[in-house]
């Protein structure tokens, strides 16, 4: 998440959102690994809210704001897992 931020702050939007899109499907892929409900529900919740950040947000910068948000929810749920 350190690199997003990094990326962001150096207004590199694109890049941005491809690792933060990477991220998020490095999480789905442990979720179909893991057997820990934590974990699942916090995959989950954080795809979820990317998926509906992506639809509202007209600015891409938003959305991986929401997406990474929603990442130290999953860290604070199963800091093992995130």
């Amino acid at each position: 998440m350190a690199q997003v931020y990094a990326l962001l702050l150096e207004n590199n939007t694109d890049m941005a959102l491809a690792l933060a899109e990477e991220i998020l499907a490095d999480s789905e892929h442990e979720f179909k690994k893991s057997t820990s409900q934590n974990t699942a529900s916090a995959v989950v919740m954080s795809a979820t809210a990317y998926a509906e950040a992506r639809i509202k947000c007209r600015s891409p910068r938003q959305a991986i704001a929401t997406l990474l948000n929603a990442m130290s929810q999953v860290s604070e749920l199963n800091p093992d897992q995130a």
